[in-house]
């Protein structure tokens, strides 16, 4: 199922890096975004760039995400739910923001469904 969940979001113009708490964005965009989800393991999800290792344009793809009011949002019982930072466990997906949810694998999957478009890279 993480691996339907990665496809989907990557489908959807997103990339999810891996990311410790201890991190700068910085860090873990140098090492390029997660091929695959690991249970346990923290991620934020930014926009698709051209180049997944350079700061600069993920940075940019931030700016342009905020100006364009287009954020990693899902609608999760009936409320918008912003999956920016997320944490695969045994069995749910931690989101991690204002209030934690824990949400099932597929409903996580299907609260992908609306999650907005990023425009991909040129």
């Amino acid at each position: 199922m993480l691996e339907q969940i990665i496809k989907k979001i990557n489908t959807k113009g997103w990339k999810a890096y891996e990311i410790t708490e201890a991190e700068t964005l910085s860090t873990a965009v140098s090492r390029g975004p997660a091929e695959q989800l690991v249970l346990g393991k923290l991620y934020v999800l930014v926009p698709q760039v051209d180049d997944h290792f350079s700061i600069q344009q993920v940075e940019e793809a931030l700016q342009k995400m905020k100006s364009q009011s287009i954020y990693p949002l899902v609608r999760y019982r009936g409320q918008s739910v912003s999956i920016a930072v997320l944490t695969p466990l045994k069995r749910y997906i931690l989101i991690q923001g204002l209030r934690n949810e824990k949400v099932g694998y597929r409903d996580f999957y299907h609260c992908l469904n609306s999650l907005p478009c990023f425009p991909l890279p040129n």
